[in-house]
């Protein structure tokens, strides 16, 4: 697979939508499943809220995300 990584992610989305999970995350001692269709409208929320802040295309951001695929721990600064 080549690409960019932008390109690759939504690839990936398209081909392995119909599986149970992308990721899984220990919510309460419980593993949950994270779709891959649950993965892009987080992307995509985040891209929103990154345009909303005046983050443009071509932009550099650092980004530090903590290990939970939840993704509550995110930090975007400009770089």
């Amino acid at each position: 697979m080549k690409g960019t990584l932008n390109q690759l992610f939504f690839t990936t989305v398209d081909r392995h939508a119909g599986l149970p999970a992308a990721f899984r995350s220990k919510v309460g001692g419980v593993w949950v499943p994270i779709t891959h269709r649950q993965t892009l409208e987080r992307v995509q929320a985040i891209s929103v809220g990154l345009r909303e802040l005046g983050i443009k295309p071509g932009d550099k951001v650092a980004i530090r995300v903590g290990e939970s695929p939840g993704m509550g721990g995110w930090e975007i600064t400009p770089a």
